[in-house]
């Protein structure tokens, strides 16, 4: 579903969202630094930019 991707954009607040794991999106991404634009604040940005994320 994300196999290299690079990028990951929210723009929807569905729960879901607030229980994603960085290092795992980051993982399936295959990317080293993904970029994440998250359009509601569902996510910690801290978390994120320690998984790698810009």
């Amino acid at each position: 579903m994300l196999d290299g991707v690079d990028a990951v954009v929210i723009f929807a607040g569905h729960r879901q969202y607030y229980s994603l794991e960085p290092r795992q999106l980051q993982e399936l991404s295959g990317q080293t630094h993904p970029v994440i634009v998250d359009g509601r604040n569902v996510v910690e940005p801290d978390a994120f930019i320690d998984a790698g994320f810009v």
